[in-house]
């Protein structure tokens, strides 16, 4: 049993998570390809790109609209927390850099990594051929009776991806979790240059597994970012290795993902509600609205004399492009929206694109197969300088 609750869990957390190119799918009266873009989208000379979010969970409450419609919305915070991506380019020769040093020493898979990894002859030493995506997650449950055995327990996250800059094929990747809501502790290691998987549960190690060359389910964000169909709005499958998977089931497990975009006008609302400092006013300048007070109430008004219900929140509204993902097999399970900013982010000269605003995750009851819990991911802070 505890076998399939860790592996729940880990997919609940991820959410929050091809062999070549992308596939060729109708989009309209058209045909398109999707692939990855030659110019990534946060190239920038600094070669760094840190974005900070703030995590919620939510039970959801669900009521009956004036067309007799079930509709849910989120009722009570329950959980709370932070999630942070951090992204490093190598600059130079990867066997020079300090980046790659440091994967070296790090406490958890450092010796495996210098053993294994580092001094392997397939590395190519080009300057600037990878980059680092460090991914912490951290979600405190609330003090409150509701939250039963999770009350005041924090589960915390954390993976690290050395990819190919070129088609964002990885080198290595390891996640480490450290579950105290229901006290279960893993890592995941994913080694594509041997073609080896590691998995460890509560310090139980699982036998290793043979694995092929595929995209990382820890770079899935990064992945769909990249993705020349975000700005054509055409929709592709994409394949993912996933080390958590692979670890518990015993056998390599690569999962299609069908990565729907929707070509729709949208916006995020409700960002960096200061509107005179932080990172809206360094990157987006006066390119989108801020929502006062007065403005929101003009909104609500406005959409109520059309019959309609908004509830607008106070601060910039960033315009987006909305991306679902989801499993591309019989036992899908609940897709994950993507809300990337479709205006470039701009700090002297550079120019950042497709950056992701919100992750909005869902959990169904199974018993009563309704929607029980949301989870927002929701963009807090960006820089592009350490």
């Amino acid at each position: 049993m505890k076998k399939v609750f860790v592996l729940i869990i880990s997919l609940l957390l991820a959410a929050f998570a091809f062999t070549g190119c992308g596939s060729l799918f109708s989009c309209g009266n058209t045909s398109a390809t999707s692939t990855i873009m030659t110019e990534k989208p946060w190239k920038n000379d600094f070669n760094y790109e840190q974005v900070t979010y703030d995590i919620s969970r939510y039970t959801v409450a669900y009521s009956e609209n004036e067309k007799r419609e079930a509709v849910f919305d989120t009722d009570k915070t329950v959980a709370e927390g932070s999630y942070t991506l951090t992204l490093t380019t190598i600059a130079e020769n990867i066997k020079n850099s300090e980046e790659f040093a440091a994967l070296g020493t790090d406490e958890d898979f450092g010796e495996y990594f210098t053993n294994n990894i580092s001094k392997n002859d397939s590395l190519a030493e080009t300057p600037g051929a990878y980059s680092v995506l460090v991914a912490e997650y951290t979600l405190t449950y609330n003090d409150d009776e509701d939250n039963g055995n999770y009350k005041g327990k924090t589960d915390t996250i954390k993976s690290t991806v050395l990819f190919r800059n070129a088609n964002l094929m990885p080198v290595f990747s390891y996640k480490k979790a450290e579950l105290a809501s229901s006290d279960i502790s893993y890592s995941a290691l994913a080694d594509y240059v041997n073609g080896i998987n590691k998995f460890t549960e509560n310090d139980e190690a699982r036998a290793d597994i043979s694995i092929k060359e595929n995209y990382d389910n820890e770079l899935l964000y990064y992945t769909v970012r990249s993705l020349t169909g975000i700005e054509s709005g055409t929709s592709t499958s994409l394949n993912f290795h996933n080390s958590v998977e692979s670890g518990v089931y015993g056998k390599e497990a690569v999962n299609n993902m069908a990565i729907s975009v929707d070509t729709g006008s949208y916006y995020v609302n409700g960002i960096d509600k200061n509107d005179e400092t932080g990172f809206v006013k360094d990157y987006l300048g006066d390119s989108v609205e801020y929502i006062d007070e007065e403005k929101k109430a003009q909104m609500e008004a406005e959409a109520a004399e059309e019959g309609e219900e908004k509830n607008i929140s106070v601060g910039y509204a960033i315009p987006a492009r909305i991306v679902s993902v989801g499993r591309n097999d019989q036992n899908r399970g609940p897709s994950t929206t993507l809300a990337y900013s479709s205006v470039d982010f701009t700090y002297y000269g550079n120019v950042m694109k497709n950056v992701l605003l919100t992750v909005t995750g869902y959990e169904f009851d199974t018993d009563t197969k309704l929607i029980s819990y949301m989870n927002m991911i929701t963009i807090k802070d960006y820089t592009i300088e350490k």
